[in-house]
């Protein structure tokens, strides 16, 4: 096996292996609170926790790909993310799921950059567009079978026994990820200075984000709320005080400025929030149309077939054609779904809700790699990792805020006692996604059509 295919392999592994991971826990979550405790705030920390351990490193991770051998990078994400999973199948307690969970957060994190800087070193930038569309296509199988599987293996053998698979799987990657010779680059060092940034943006970042999933918990004027924005203030002005006294930032100002880099991030942001609805699809599906757990792994299978669809369509379309059609089509796209959907909502069936699986598992992911594909253009060689770190950890970030958003709409409803909470909360869910793909459009139109065809040239 030559070591092209062994890369694809690996890194399309590593992908299905995370997806697999992150999707399956929206089935699982209801089982896993109810096996553990009564307290229901702690549940979304089985997921909250794992996001916010993303955050902490995502673009500490890209900066280590672009100073260190990506690949190294991935052996040890893999190792950490293979022993925190198999702790995760021994908790015995919410707290220690929580806690291993976020040990799986920040082993995603030393997978996810390093992989994609990996396939970006060993493949031009021309073809980058047509490889990764091919391993997230083969990653997003991982999708798939959480849907098919992912129920009836909760059902039958216990929410544990996908945190087995994951640590088996793991050990396999590692084996062929060792036996695969990878040509060494030039790496850009990292300094004493870089070191000190890391710290103070993690501190930053990690405050932000509690304060967003937690402050209505806490309260905004507590005590603790006041402390930890007294923190995030001073660690954000510190951070920015010293990137701008060094001579060469993390994150590069041409960058910073370049319209294409600032358009395609908020353009993450917007599509991250539709993304994070499907949580609450499979919640609806539960709990307002009142299937089980297996049935509705099969309900939402269409979804991820259609990933694992459009990812191979992207890789031809995009290789051929550019981003900007593949990019602008697909917001669109999902658009007509949402609006679809909400008109249908009232019937209160599975038909309903089909235009937005439809739209969300055609369309997500033709935005997500026309996305990696315009920042691996635009990026300089020795950049590239930070790049892709800046727009992952944007991802997390706008990940956290949005389920943290999406979570108090149906919050509010339960609160309220309102018969069939969940229905009105997810019909808000879909009012909102109707004016993020509308903003979305907009910025596609008036800023990447023309921006990116001038970068590539």
């Amino acid at each position: 096996m030559n070591t092209k295919i062994k890369l694809l392999i690996a890194t399309s592994t590593c992908l299905a292996l995370i997806m697999f991971n992150m999707s399956i826990i929206a089935i699982a979550l209801p089982v896993i609170i109810k096996s553990f405790t009564h307290v229901n705030y702690s549940g979304q920390w089985v997921i909250s926790a794992y996001i916010l351990s993303l955050v902490s490193i995502g673009l500490v991770t890209g900066k280590l790909s672009d100073s260190f051998e990506p690949k190294k990078i991935v052996l040890i994400g893999l190792c950490l993310f293979g022993l925190s999973s198999l702790f995760c199948a021994l908790s015995n307690s919410l707290i220690k799921l929580i806690f291993y969970r976020s040990l799986q957060g920040i082993s995603s994190a030393l997978l996810i950059t390093p992989s994609i800087k990996m396939l970006a070193e060993f493949f031009n930038k021309n073809g980058f567009g047509k490889v990764i569309g091919v391993v997230t296509g083969y990653g997003s199988i991982g999708l798939i079978l959480s849907s098919l599987f992912g129920g009836v293996l909760i059902e039958h053998f216990g929410w544990s026994s996908f945190f087995y698979i994951n640590f088996l799987i793991s050990i396999i990657i590692i084996i062929l990820l060792v036996s695969t010779n990878l040509e060494k680059s030039k790496k850009t060092p990292i300094n004493k200075f870089d070191i000190i940034s890391f710290i103070l943006m993690s501190a930053f970042l990690c405050t932000f984000v509690f304060l967003i999933m937690e402050g209505h918990n806490i309260g905004w004027l507590s005590y603790t709320s006041i402390s930890l924005i007294a923190i995030f203030i001073i660690c954000l002005i510190l951070f920015i005080f010293i990137e701008k006294c060094k001579s060469i930032p993390i994150i590069k100002r041409s960058l910073v400025l370049n319209k294409s880099f600032i358009s395609v991030n908020i353009i993450t942001i917007l599509s991250e929030l539709m993304s994070i609805s499907t949580i609450f699809l499979v919640l609806y599906i539960q709990k307002s149309l009142n299937y089980i757990p297996s049935v509705t792994g099969w309900l939402i299978f269409p979804l991820y077939f259609l990933f694992l669809c459009s990812n191979f369509i992207s890789s031809i379309w995009i290789n051929r054609a550019g981003v900007y059609y593949p990019l602008m089509f697909s917001l669109i796209l999902i658009l007509f779904g949402y609006i679809i959907s909400f008109c249908l909502l009232s019937e209160k069936n599975y038909i309903s809700i089909t235009p937005i699986i439809i739209s969300l598992g055609f369309g997500l992911y033709l935005i997500n790699n026309s996305v990696k594909t315009i920042l691996v253009e635009i990026s300089p060689q020795d950049s590239i990792g930070v790049s892709l770190g800046f727009m992952e950890n944007t991802r997390y970030i706008s990940a956290t805020i949005s389920f943290a958003i999406l979570s108090s709409i149906v919050s509010y409803y339960k609160l309220h006692e309102v018969h069939d909470y969940f229905y009105y909360g997810f019909e808000k869910i879909i009012l909102l996604c109707i004016f993020i793909a509308i903003t979305g459009v907009v910025i596609c139109y008036k800023f990447l059509r023309f921006h990116i065809i001038r970068d590539n040239n």
